[in-house]
């Protein structure tokens, strides 16, 4: 009788752990995803919408440093034409110089520090919209592959570039 106890125990120990294996492979694996970075940052509507304010704000200040340079041109020419060299143009000319070349630096350094501003809010956004999407829809990781061997081999079927892009690009709309 004590072998026929030990073999129910047995029988009972091993469609436990079977039960149990089972439903953890079913049911409790954890689910996780990945993303193709540089896709979803460039598919992101935010971006779309500060890249286009980005490029009106540096077109402005190239009309700047456009007229700048023209006024700059004509001074230069106007010294270069002249047998004598008139003190007063020379000194226009190398103030035109001076102001051309302050106001190309600044702006140069302004338009980098936009463009690092903005991609500042536009990762900030896309963090939290996409650690949304996951905790909606019970992501235990979401890796992002950057196309540099972060990620060796995924399947495709967890790849979740485009759904990140549908759902960003909807709270970002939404939002507006």
């Amino acid at each position: 009788m004590s072998i026929n106890k030990s073999g129910v125990l047995a029988c009972i120990i091993a469609v436990a752990i079977s039960t149990f294996v089972l439903c953890y492979t079913v049911l409790g694996q954890p689910k996780i995803g990945y993303i193709d970075i540089k896709t979803v940052f460039d598919g992101f509507e935010l971006k779309k919408d500060l890249e286009k304010k980005y490029k009106t704000v540096v077109a402005k200040r190239n009309k700047v440093i456009d007229s700048l340079y023209l006024d700059l041109k004509i001074a230069s020419n106007s010294i270069e034409n002249k047998r004598e060299k008139d003190p007063e143009k020379i000194l226009d000319f190398r103030n035109k110089s001076e102001l051309y070349n302050q106001q190309r630096i600044r702006f140069e350094e302004d338009n980098n520090a936009l463009s690092t501003q903005y991609d500042s809010e536009i990762l900030a956004q896309l963090n939290q919209y996409i650690q949304d999407y996951g905790d909606q829809n019970g992501y235990l990781f979401i890796l992002g592959n950057q196309g540099d061997g972060t990620i060796m081999q995924a399947r495709d079927s967890k790849n979740l570039t485009k759904e990140i892009i549908e759902y960003t690009n909807k709270r970002y709309n939404d939002k507006k």
